[in-house]
């Protein structure tokens, strides 16, 4: 087999999908042995390890890619760019979801019908936590990428007066970090403080209702493979035939994936 780097232009981000094929790298021929896609905002940034599936899109035990990506904001490579809606200041009205495709099997679509709300709260819960993430660090005077103890670093030193003395104070409420302020604060101080509370507000939000959203993700994604054996006779009970029955496979396939990427781990 071959290893190789590659670099993609995308202009549509929102549509995109991004296949990995791995070859038998031989002096005759190619011969296929795995392959797995992925919606391209699905993508996370960082070292991953992609599960291979076979040409039926059955899982191949034991098998996977360990594979680095890495999103730019222009060719050849560059800042990462604030990608998605995750750092668009945006409210929820202009924000976009994954959505399901519509398989025209009657049992399966009410299955897949089941997730539409999960994945929507899903991507709320991350959005928003990176939103308000991206809004603290903006107010702080510092880039996106900047790590989250440079903003409290940046923080101490906004509450800090002429004296040394702090005029806010860190309290736990519910087990999360909350300032208090000691004294009267300037506009821009009050900005930054509400930044951040709106920050560990999102934060709250996401750590407690992570796990029972992914569950019910995963729970109808165990739905969806349980009727994956029965694929076929539901496609010929519904009279699905040449293209319609090659587009309620696709349909079937996307939907299995989405419902499995990491982009749905909101720990």
């Amino acid at each position: 087999m071959s290893c190789f780097m590659s670099c993609v232009q995308v202009n549509m981000p929102e549509l995109a999908l991004l296949r990995f094929v791995v070859l038998d790298d031989d002096y005759i021929g190619d011969d296929f042995i795995g392959q797995y896609s992925v919606a391209f905002e699905c993508l996370q940034p960082g070292y991953r390890n992609v599960p291979l599936l076979g040409l039926g899109g059955d899982p191949l035990p034991h098998t996977s890619l360990f594979v680095h990506v890495a999103i730019t904001n222009r060719r050849g490579g560059g800042k990462a760019q604030r990608r998605g809606l995750s750092v668009r200041r945006v409210g929820r009205r202009g924000r976009e979801y994954v959505s399901l495709r519509h398989t025209g099997i009657k049992v399966l679509d009410e299955v897949f019908k089941q997730a539409s709300g999960p994945l929507k709260e899903a991507t709320d819960l991350r959005e928003d936590a990176q939103c308000s993430t991206a809004s603290f660090k903006d107010q702080c005077g510092l880039p996106t990428v900047a790590k989250l103890k440079q903003c409290i670093q940046s923080l101490a030193t906004r509450f800090q007066n002429s004296e040394g003395a702090m005029g806010a104070a860190m309290v736990l409420r519910e087990g999360y970090p909350c300032l208090e302020p000691l004294v009267s604060l300037s506009e821009a101080t009050r900005k930054l403080l509400s930044a951040y509370d709106m920050m560990i507000t999102a934060q709250k939000q996401l750590i407690e209702n992570a796990d029972s959203v992914q569950e019910r993700i995963y729970q109808v994604h165990r739905e969806g493979m349980d009727l994956h054996e029965d694929l076929s006779r539901l496609c010929e009970k519904e009279g699905l035939k040449g293209r319609k029955l090659n587009k309620a496979v696709e349909s079937f396939t996307w939907n299995i994936t989405v419902l499995k990427v990491p982009e749905h781990k909101l720990g």
